[in-house]
Formats: structure tokens, C-alpha cells, sequence
């Protein structure tokens, strides 16, 4: 099975949660098959590119930078899917690299617009 299409993907017919259509979430989308989990782990660099990643977005993901891919315009339901092919909590490694507890990176996140308060 190859990646996704990233030229016909449409998030509204994926997903009941409206998605900026762009390269990182195309991407990370693509991560619920796990034929694509796998080949992304073989070779995340060349996985981004296939994508249309730019750089900047290809160092977020392969750093696994959370802040920095929510500020590329990834939205925090698709870069939990790729923070979980490593077993890692999205807002817990998020917080980690910010250096604030759980629950400060939480309200950080609300505050900047990327989750809502509900």
C-alpha cells in the first residue's frame, strides 16, 4: 500500500474535525495506516519530502518538535498521531520541550488558539 495522495486529500472526508489542508497534517494523517507508520519510521526524511514538507517542517517532525509543528500549522489531532508511533503523549512531550508541567503547556496551547478551552 502506498502513502496517501497528498494532491487529493481532503481532511472532511477523512475526519468529522475540519483540518487546515496543508503538507505537515496531509502527512500526519496519512500515519493512521500502518503500512505508512512503518515506511515512515524506515525513512522519515524521505517520507516528508514525498509530502511536500518543506525543511523547516521536515527538522519539526523529525525532531519531534510539538510547539514548532503547532506554529507550521499542524494541528494537535494529527501530530498525535505521529507523536504515538514513538509511544510518546502529545502534551506531555510538549511540555517536556517547553519545560512547563502538563498542565501549564495545556493552558499555553489554549491561550495561543491551537486547542479550545471546552
Amino acid at each position: 500500500m502506498k502513502a496517501a495522495d497528498p494532491t487529493t486529500f481532503n481532511p472532511t472526508v477523512h475526519s468529522s474535525t475540519p483540518v487546515l489542508e496543508n503538507a505537515l497534517n496531509r502527512m500526519c494523517h496519512s500515519l493512521e495506516s500502518s503500512e505508512n507508520r512503518r515506511r515512515f519510521k524506515a525513512f522519515p526524511e524521505a517520507y516528508c519530502h514525498n509530502y511536500g514538507l518543506t525543511r523547516e517542517e521536515t527538522h519539526a517532525v523529525t525532531d519531534l518538535d510539538v510547539h514548532r509543528m503547532l506554529q507550521l500549522g499542524g494541528h494537535i489531532q494529527r501530530l498525535a498521531l505521529l507523536t504515538s508511533i514513538y509511544g510518546m503523549d502529545l502534551l506531555g512531550m510538549g511540555a517536556e520541550q517547553q519545560g512547563l508541567s502538563i498542565d501549564e503547556f495545556h493552558a499555553q496551547l489554549i491561550r495561543e488558539g491551537y486547542i479550545s478551552a471546552h
